[in-house]
């Protein structure tokens, strides 16, 4: 036997020694069972409180605008943005929004979103703020393409309007008819 496979089989006993101390014996059924290694997994979502949903359903209409100075009243332009709210399934809801292009002061174009996740927190004082993710966020969308649903029915719709960059978002604000 050479130097090099006497290494080898060293090796591999103290490998198969180590496996066989990991696992743990189960005395009723005298059986080998391998050890359980747990991993969290990370959720796209944060944790949500489960608060009923109804109070958001509706229709909204666009208030104003902002981006990086003063708020602008809606219509501007001569032009408004809506935005509707249906049930979908459990933490979900479909979402439309109906805009015609009007630069950066609307999305450009209708949306509809299926199945937007709900998450909703329960403030100390019972009030409730709901966060509905149009689409499942990411660590490059800095928070946009997201409705924040507050206690008194007024909802800031964060986007990156037309034309713009990456983060380089504005707010639409919808009051609830």
């Amino acid at each position: 036997m050479t130097y090099l496979n006497q290494w080898v089989r060293l090796a591999l006993a103290l490998s198969v020694s180590a496996g066989v101390f990991a696992c743990k014996q189960d005395s009723q059924l005298n059986t080998t069972v391998p050890p359980i290694v747990t991993q969290s997994i990370p959720q796209p979502y944060p944790a949500s409180d489960h608060a009923p949903i109804e109070p958001i359903i509706g229709t909204y209409k666009a208030n104003s605008f902002e981006e990086v100075s003063s708020p602008v009243s809606y219509p501007i332009n001569g032009q408004t943005v809506s935005l509707v709210i249906k049930p979908a399934s459990g933490d979900t809801v479909q979402v439309s929004i109906q805009a015609t292009a009007n630069g950066k002061y609307s999305p450009g174009k209708d949306l509809f979103y299926p199945k937007a996740v709900v998450v909703s927190k329960t403030h100390t004082d019972g009030t409730v703020i709901y966060y509905v993710y149009l689409t499942p966020p990411t660590t490059t969308d800095c928070g946009y393409n997201t409705l924040y649903i507050y206690s008194n029915q007024t909802i800031d719709y964060n986007f990156i309007p037309p034309g713009n960059g990456p983060c380089l978002g504005a707010r639409i604000r919808f009051g609830k008819e």
